[in-house]
């Protein structure tokens, strides 16, 4: 065997030597079947089990991403957060960064912190220029959370991946709804208000207690009128001062407060039949 012929043979070697060693290196095999079984506890243990036995292997980092995403799904939102930031204080593959920061966003979505969630997204798209489609679908999520309908519309209109087309394909009718949804006009209600005590509160749909708020200020209207009528003008004071714009007022504000729960009350409806 010339010595051509023996180098190639010694690379062969070393190629099927490292393959090997590869593929005998330890992994947190029962750690991910507790994951995946929803053991998110027990995983966790294992996790970190790993990691304590084996602080050198290049699964390090998957280890610190599935217990972020562990902690995710029992709603412990700051450690998640930690263990994300764990992936990306180790400068992993662009594909485990990407998936880290994908992460991060979601979980700021569950918290209810949307903003944030919105400014890990641009991040993320100016790392992935080439593949923004599951970004921009994220951001419009975070927009449907905050019923920023048009908002969200505009993000969605951007996803061109035939995957994340189809998931908001069966949204889309609730979609078309909610760009379509009857809002009440909360200046309009307490107008309303302001002009003829209950007629605000009457208009958000609660009858009754527009009813009684108009009931009230009209009794306290009386009373005021009858003290002034008999020259008891401290009586009369006293009853609008301490009675009649108290109420008057407080009938303001439940004509506002009517018309954004009914505006709410709406908006939740839609986004119940989007989640679902």
């Amino acid at each position: 065997m010339n010595h051509g012929s023996k180098l190639i043979v010694i690379l062969l070697l070393l190629i099927l030597n490292s393959k090997v060693s590869a593929a005998a290196e330890p992994q947190p095999e029962f750690a991910d079947y507790l994951f995946k079984n929803h053991n998110f506890y027990q995983a966790i243990t294992e996790y970190k089990r790993f990691i304590f036995h084996h602080p050198e292997s290049r699964f390090i980092n998957n280890a610190y991403y599935q217990i972020g995403l562990c902690y995710k799904c029992g709603k412990k939102y700051d450690l998640a957060h930690d263990f994300f930031e764990k992936v990306l204080d180790s400068q992993p593959d662009n594909s485990l960064k990407k998936a880290a920061c994908l992460a991060i966003a979601k979980t700021c979505i569950d918290e209810g912190d949307f903003e944030a969630a919105r400014f890990e997204l641009d991040g993320l798209i100016g790392d992935n220029p080439d593949e923004p489609s599951e970004i921009y679908y994220w951001k419009g999520i975070a927009y449907l959370h905050e019923y920023k309908w048009k908002a969200a519309q505009a993000e969605f209109s951007r996803v061109t991946d035939t995957k994340w087309l189809d998931k908001i394909q069966r949204f889309s009718p609730h979609m078309e709804e909610a760009l379509h949804l009857p809002y009440l006009s909360e200046e309009k209600a307490l107008l309303l208000s302001t002009i003829i005590p209950g007629s605000g509160q009457i208009y958000a749909g609660k009858v009754m207690d527009g009813i009684s708020s108009f009931i009230f200020n009209a009794s306290m209207l009386y009373l005021t009128a009858k003290r002034i009528k008999a020259d008891d003008y401290t009586g009369a004071v006293l009853i609008v001062s301490i009675g009649g714009l108290r109420f008057y007022h407080g009938g303001r504000q439940n004509a506002l407060q009517a018309a954004q729960e009914a505006n709410e009350k709406m908006n939740l409806r839609i986004l119940n039949k989007i989640k679902e």
